[in-house]
């Protein structure tokens, strides 16, 4: 049996070409995209003999041993820090052998063999497996631990490909190849995903009498689209641990045969978006075959406007080069890495990608149809429940975040089966056949099965392992669940489930926190068996409704925090409410905490969970969506925490007394019911004087990069005299307000008119001239800040841009784009649908932001729900939209 190779620990940069091009990879101990590297891609090109990569402005050689160009390319290579490659086109040992003795006496490494051996005769498979086994057996462990890999052999191939060539699944030459791949030492998938002209063969339903699988695609291209996405889906779904995929790509491989229109060939974006779809699906890399110039009655774009081959070439390897690069921010970041989809969708014309790195999720969603559509996100934990309406022929880059990284749904689980007998979603534990699966009773649940307590009135427990993400011990995790509390009691929490007995329970020191209820009283405890009891007091007592509960676990202060928040699904509530807590051991005092101690130990950490305990006494209590996640930081305040009544300098719970002037400011300011209608919070903040007044105080440090385009908005009631601005609170004094540099923007209700201004106390005022706020209405005003620009007209200094949106709540009415004139320059209505900022890098940006200041000058304003977000759309300019929720 031929072994595969051994990995190598080193960073590596990798070049290679063969053909037209190749990429830049960026390996280390764990190698592929998946498993929490990333890859990159250069600019690559062959217009002569030796082969050329164009990186930057600098030429790197890559040489054949059939054209003895290797050593200098050896060497070159390692003097400028990139990992030695050498590239093979159906050429065997007499070639193969003096390179490899060469780099080896020479005391270099081999990092990466690649190979062009085509064709299905066993002479061409010997002459594979013989380079194969010539470096999986060299005596140095610098050439025996190369990767290797060679032109379309990939996992997968022979038994996952029905859908692309249903006449060819389980043809011999693909049994062969795969069985190649699995046993010889190749260590790199290199599907050939090329955009065939013949893929629009998919629009039919059967060729030659064989009918494709899922259907027909609705146009040419979106058949052709989707092809290169499916066939590199397929590697992806069968890679093996430790490989690379790398597949090879080209604009358009057109045969007049196919009669594919020219309004069918893929554009540039549809390219760029391709390649993006690859790496997102897990593709390491990828390698770049030449523009096709012998074309007759169609053409691609990178031949008609450059009209020639190695020009061509050049222009399309640099844009798909570019696209790949353009997604390193993604890959870069920490945390587990989640590939969300290796399935694709032929019949409906629409593809999405994307993957999970800690909270933050990246999508891109394409549809090739002719209609606009969206994409079906119900079933991924990490997603909205639905993508954005997406336009024909168009790409959409989305990114968000995150609380759930794997949930479990019981949507696979068998309908009115008991937990016992599920087969290998069966429970463990005391009672698994007191829980079944059914539908969800009374409503605001609108799955369509979940955790229902059967048995009669008597308490039931068990347990189930849960593949949830690995977490780091300072990681702030977030473990989640729908409640349903029909009787009794109910509880859910996270386990080690090695402590864990097949006929009972967690023993105590394998225990997560619990989440309970209690006849409609929402709970927290360190554990089911251990711990004071915490009952939240802002929380009415909810029976027979769907809650969705957050148990936030802080592992960095003492023995752990917890905190939860939750929302009325029955009601329709849209915002997380955050729970107060009243120790129940001390009796008498109300503490009013916003956090429980916790337990955590050894075996009882987020790096340890690996399961989820539940029980119910009584008949009807209900469960789902059992989840874990990383918990997402963010400025959001909606108020419903707070004590109605109460200054906010006065609020029992520490955390929740703002800051600001000992006159005119958080004295001033309370929480009571909101005026008038539109506003559906129970508590609103609410001046109490008549002068001026403001204060600040601090949230949370939402993880967001500097360069990150978000949406902040809060809900004004008013005419005049309101404002709120997200402030830096780093550099604050308890006793006064914050200073103007580490204040963003300002939005204020001022005589009548909605004002802007990109500081509190600095900067041009912008008033509204499209819109102006009513009495008695409530008014959410949302503000999205783009970083990465600079419209003031001035070089360098404060940079960014803002656009305002207004949507009219008491009316239910349109959300407005605001115009603006510069107040300023009387006489003159500049109209501007986008203001200038007066961000910096140091203390004014989103990356900085963790708090909000609130002013008034009058009793008869009031401010509610205080938000931030990452706007959904990577690109700003183009995607102008009120961000809904």
């Amino acid at each position: 049996m031929r072994t595969r190779g051994k990995r190598r620990s080193a960073l590596h940069w990798m070049i290679l070409t063969g053909g037209a091009l190749f990429s830049v990879l960026e390996s280390g101990a764990t190698a592929m995209a998946q498993g929490g590297s990333y890859f990159t891609t250069w600019q690559a090109f062959e217009p002569t003999n030796p082969e050329i990569i164009q990186n930057g402005g600098k030429i790197f050689a890559v040489g054949w041993p059939e054209r003895g160009d290797y050593d200098d390319v050896i060497i070159s290579n390692t003097l400028a820090g990139l990992p030695t490659a050498i590239e093979t086109r159906g050429w065997g040992l007499a070639t193969l052998d003096p390179a490899l003795d060469w780099i080896s006496s020479n005391g270099y490494a081999l990092d990466y063999l690649f190979m062009d051996i085509e064709g299905d005769t066993q002479t061409q498979y010997d002459l594979l497996l013989d380079n194969i086994d010539r470096v999986r057996s060299d005596p140095d462990p610098g050439i025996s631990g190369a990767y290797v890999g060679n032109y379309n052999y990939y996992p997968g191939m022979s038994v996952d490909t029905t859908p692309m060539w249903p006449w060819d699944y389980g043809a011999q030459f693909r049994i062969d190849r795969e069985d190649i791949y699995y046993t010889s030492g190749l260590n790199v998938a290199m599907p050939v995903a090329y955009n065939w002209s013949q893929a629009a063969l998919h629009t039919s339903p059967s060729h030659s009498g064989i009918y494709y699988v899922d259907g027909t695609a609705p146009t040419a291209i979106a058949a052709i689209f989707w092809y290169g996405i499916e066939t590199v889906s397929v590697a992806a779904r069968h890679l093996p641990d430790g490989h690379l995929l790398i597949p090879y790509i080209a604009d358009f491989m057109h045969k007049p045969s196919y009669g594919v229109p020219q309004s069918q060939v893929l554009l540039p974006t549809d390219n760029v978006a391709q390649v993006q779809h690859y790496r997102l699906r897990g593709a390491d890399g990828f390698r770049t075959w030449q523009v096709n110039v012998d074309q007759s009655e169609v053409t691609t774009y990178y031949f008609q406007t450059y009209g020639n081959t190695i020009d061509a070439t050049l222009a399309f390897t640099t844009d798909m080069a570019e696209a790949w690069q353009a997604l390193d921010g993604v890959f870069e970041r920490s945390g587990a890495l989640r590939i969300l989809n290796l399935r694709t969708n032929k019949n409906a014309g629409i593809q999405w990608s994307g993957i999970q790195r800690g909270s933050r999720v990246d999508v891109l969603v394409s549809n090739l149809n002719t209609t606009t559509q969206h994409v079906d996100w119900s079933h991924v934990a990490a997603l909205p429940s639905r993508s954005p309406d997406v336009a024909y022929h168009d790409h959409v880059r989305l990114q968000y975040q995150s609380s759930v990284t794997d949930r479990e749904d019981y949507e696979q689980h068998v309908l009115g089966n008991a937990m016992d007998d599920q087969g290998a979603n069966s429970w463990s534990g005391a009672t698994p056949d007191e829980f079944e699966i059914d539908a969800p009773p009374g409503s605001g649940n609108d799955s369509d099965q979940c955790i229902v307590s059967t048995g009669g009135y008597s308490l039931k427990t068990s347990w189930f392992e849960f593949d949830g993400p690995t977490f780091d011990d300072t990681d702030e995790v977030v473990y989640s669940g729908l409640i349903y509390n029909a009787i009794s009691g109910i509880f859910f929490q996270p386990i080690n489930v090695a402590g864990a007995s097949p006929t009972g329970t967690a023993v105590p020191a394998y225990q997560g926190p619990t989440v309970s209820m209690a006849w409609g009283a929402l709970r927290l405890r360190e554990g089911y068996e251990g711990g004071d009891v915490y009952q939240a007091v802002n929380i009415p007592t909810t029976m027979n409704e769907w809650l969705e509960v957050k148990m936030v676990i802080n592992p960095n202060v003492g023995t752990g925090l917890g905190s939860l928040y939750v929302r009325n699904l029955t009601d329709g509530q849209a915002d997380f409410t955050r729970v107060v807590f009243d120790n129940l051991s001390t009796t008498g005092v109300t503490e009013r905490a916003l956090y429980v101690p916790l337990a955590l130990g050894v075996n009882r950490n987020p790096t340890k969970f690996n399961g989820f305990a539940v029980g119910a006494y009584g008949d009807g209590n209900a469960l789902d969506d059992l989840s874990a996640g990383y918990h997402v930081r963010q400025m959001n305040d909606n108020f419903e925490h707070y004590q109605s009544g109460v200054t906010m300098d006065s609020q029992i719970t520490p955390e929740l007394v703002w800051n600001g002037p000992a006159s005119g400011g958080p004295g001033e300011f309370t929480a009571s019911t909101p005026y008038g209608t539109g506003n559906t919070s129970t508590l609103a903040v609410t001046p109490t004087g008549s002068s001026a007044a403001s204060a600040w105080w601090s949230t949370e440090q939402p993880d967001y990069d500097a360069s990150d385009v978000t949406v902040y908005s809060g809900q004004l009631y008013g005419t005049t005299g309101v404002h709120f601005a997200p402030v830096n609170t780093v550099a604050s004094a308890s006793d006064d307000i914050t200073p103007n540099n580490y204040v963003g923007f300002l939005v204020q209700f001022e005589q009548g008119q909605l004002r802007f201004r990109g500081s509190r106390d600095s900067g041009e005022v912008y008033e509204a001239t499209n819109f102006a706020p009513a009495s008695g209405k409530w008014y959410d005003i949302q503000v999205q800040v783009d970083p990465n620009r600079d419209i003031d007209g001035v070089s360098g200094g404060d940079f960014g841009v803002a656009r305002v949106w207004v949507k009219n709540l008491t009316d239910d009415t349109a959300p407005v784009l605001v115009e603006f004139d510069k107040m300023s320059t009387t006489g003159v209505v500049e109209s501007m649908l986008e203001v200038p900022l007066l961000l910096n890098t140091t203390t004014r940006n989103p990356s900085k932001w963790d708090g909000w200041e609130v002013g008034s000058s009058n009793s008869s304003v009031q401010i509610d729900n205080l938000r931030s977000a990452l706007y959904p759309y990577i690109d700003f300019v183009n995607r102008n939209e009120y961000i809904d929720g």
